[in-house]
């Protein structure tokens, strides 16, 4: 089996570094990824949709990318019943089969559980990776270091602390 990733399940509180994970993957799509790529609500879109989705293969591409909100969230809440546990199953059962040409990226905006049925399945997927995205505890330190990397900008410790209030907030 090959080393590529073709599932990746991005959670956290940390918005920030899930968009920048995902805005490099629509990066490396190339030319031709608008053509190439899903966008699914996985409160509203079944699973099977979203696997045929990833399934499908890409036009004048060698990657399909497919970006799925709040699956995992939605499939193992309680109250998901039957259909919930179907849906699980298949995400497991299907996931490690993915072709090669597929990107399929799980988001949830919160931290999963450890006990996530999906989450710890994927751990033994030689296919899969799992990003797991939490806020800095230092969110002044992590102000400061950004606009010096990032946007090389120097920014007072007071400052950087007065933005770090209004974002706790």
């Amino acid at each position: 089996m090959s080393d590529t990733k073709t599932f990746f399940i991005f959670h956290g509180d940390d918005d920030i570094s899930i968009d920048q994970a995902l805005a490099k993957m629509r990066t490396a799509m190339g030319d031709d990824g608008d053509m190439n790529t899903s966008e699914f609500d996985g409160a509203e879109t079944p699973v099977p949709d979203v696997l045929g989705a990833a399934k499908s293969f890409p036009f004048l591409s060698d990657k399909r990318l497919v970006i799925v909100r709040g699956l995992l969230r939605h499939i193992t809440r309680k109250g998901s019943g039957e259909t919930g546990k179907k849906a699980v199953a298949r995400l497991i059962e299907d996931l490690p089969t993915l072709p090669e040409y597929a990107r399929l990226v799980m988001i949830e905006r919160e931290t999963l559980p450890d006990n996530n049925k999906v989450l710890k399945a994927s751990r033994n997927m030689e296919n899969a990776y799992i990003g797991k995205f939490e806020k800095p505890q230092n969110l002044t330190g992590w102000i400061i270091n950004r606009a010096k990397n990032e946007y090389q900008a120097e920014i007072l410790p007071q400052a950087a602390q007065a933005i770090a209030d209004v974002v706790n907030e």
